[in-house]
């Protein structure tokens, strides 16, 4: 039995009979995390219902080296278990409240609950008026921060700028995972949610050039 969070893994005997190594295969399912794998205690290893005995019918003792010695599992071995997987938990932007004019470039901001690595170049839409404004991602992988540059373009509008909906994160043929090979959630805040871009900050953007209405005397 090995320890593994709040669900502990049990792990079968596998191969080894008749040599002096057993091996027993371990599967990770979900829920279970360490971030140093070893067995629960020196108790273990159990029959099962099995045996285990040397060729002249002797029973094996079955206690395990203690924990934290040189010779158990995790002196032996240093392996970490995640199946956490990566979720969005804020986005926010590194410019100042303000508003922003043609041509101006803001940092999104996409948090994570951990770190993530990304390949590619994924991308986040937001909701700009009639033509919606495209992020690309810059920098920050192997980090719980992940960095997309907007640069506003003409007819770009919007009195509290936002990405479109909970599914505005996009791949674009590039991955986002952690270390452990978990795929990341792209779901979102909810756009009306204090974890949204409108929510943690307020920009406005405006690219209506100003024009002369009327000419007058004084």
């Amino acid at each position: 039995i090995l320890e593994t969070g709040t669900t502990d893994a049990v792990v079968n005997y596998s191969s080894g009979s008749t040599t002096s190594s057993l091996t027993f295969n371990y599967t990770v399912s979900s829920g279970e995390i360490t971030s140093r794998l070893n067995y629960r205690s020196t108790n273990s290893l159990s029959l099962n219902g099995g045996t285990i005995q040397d060729s002249a019918g002797n029973n094996a003792n079955l206690t395990l080296p203690v924990l934290n010695a040189n010779n158990s599992l995790q002196g032996n071995k240093s392996i970490e278990i995640d199946t956490l997987i990566p979720q969005v938990s804020s986005v926010s932007c590194s410019n100042p409240d303000s508003t922003y004019g043609l041509s101006s470039t803001l940092n999104i901001l996409i948090n994570f609950n951990k770190n993530v690595i990304v390949t590619g170049i994924p991308q986040l839409f937001l909701e700009t008026g009639v033509n919606d404004g495209t992020t690309t991602y810059t920098s920050g992988s192997g980090n719980s921060t992940l960095v997309f540059i907007y640069t506003v373009a003409a007819t770009h509008t919007s009195t509290d700028l936002n990405y479109q909906n909970t599914n505005s994160l996009n791949l674009n043929g590039g991955t986002i995972s952690d270390n452990a090979g978990n795929s990341a959630t792209l779901t979102l805040p909810a756009t009306g949610s204090a974890n949204s871009l409108a929510g943690n900050k307020s920009i406005v953007i405006d690219t209506t050039s100003p024009v002369i209405s009327y000419v007058d005397t004084t």
